[in-house]
């Protein structure tokens, strides 16, 4: 009769695990080395280690790059998870008769700058329970592996598998210098704009089209 054994993570591959999740959200051993205030080696040899008592490559190392295995993706899930929910069971019973609640927003860094940023001071004014990560970054993100927990994006319409609800409308203007209006004549209507050469990005965002 064959009995397995169940295998339990000793406690160096239990401190491992602080380095594993930062590495699958971040997908980059500098990036995380810079979170955690450690050197790039020390991340890199906990990853060695923890797949060394795992016996199975998490990481495949690319050029510049790293990106998880099928096992890592499986493995990344439940360690976030886990870590998770004991960082905000320690947040209560740190703070007893308040929950901690860590919400990852990410928003395009000009948006978060000059709109988010203002507004932060209210928000914890208010809800001092949360602690917001703002993650500053923009582009195509694949809605299956998040690295967030809430974005605020420039898209038309529902994105597949996430709840989307509309924030505020986006509008565009034409703008000119006084010179150029004095030479173009007066811009009362839409029409006037032939006239005009126009400067615009036919790229603003993921997707865009040149008449969106």
């Amino acid at each position: 009769m064959n009995v397995s054994r169940r295998m339990r993570l000793n406690s160096k591959d239990l401190a491992a695990l602080r380095y594993f999740e930062a590495a699958a959200r971040l997908q980059n051993f500098v990036r995380v080395a810079e979170e955690l205030s450690i050197t790039q080696g020390a991340v890199s040899q906990q990853i060695k280690h923890l797949e060394g008592s795992l016996g199975c490559k998490l990481f495949c190392r690319l050029p510049g790059r790293i990106r998880l295995t099928d096992e890592g993706k499986r493995f990344a899930e439940v360690v976030a998870r886990g870590l998770k929910g004991i960082d905000e069971e320690a947040a209560r019973i740190a703070n007893p008769g308040r929950a901690a609640l860590k919400v990852r927003l990410r928003a395009g860094p000009s948006f978060a700058q000059r709109w988010l940023a203002p507004r932060l001071g209210t928000l914890q004014t208010r809800h001092p329970d949360i602690t917001l990560h703002v993650i500053a970054d923009y582009g195509y993100f694949d809605p299956g592996e998040r690295n967030f927990d809430l974005a605020i994006e420039l898209v038309k319409g529902p994105m597949p598998a996430l709840h989307t609800e509309l924030l505020m409308a986006e509008y565009l203007i034409p703008v000119c210098s006084p010179a150029y209006l004095t030479r173009h004549g007066p811009l009362r209507k839409p029409e006037d704009l032939g006239r005009c050469t126009l400067l615009h990005d036919g790229d603003a965002w993921e997707a865009a089209t040149e008449d969106a």
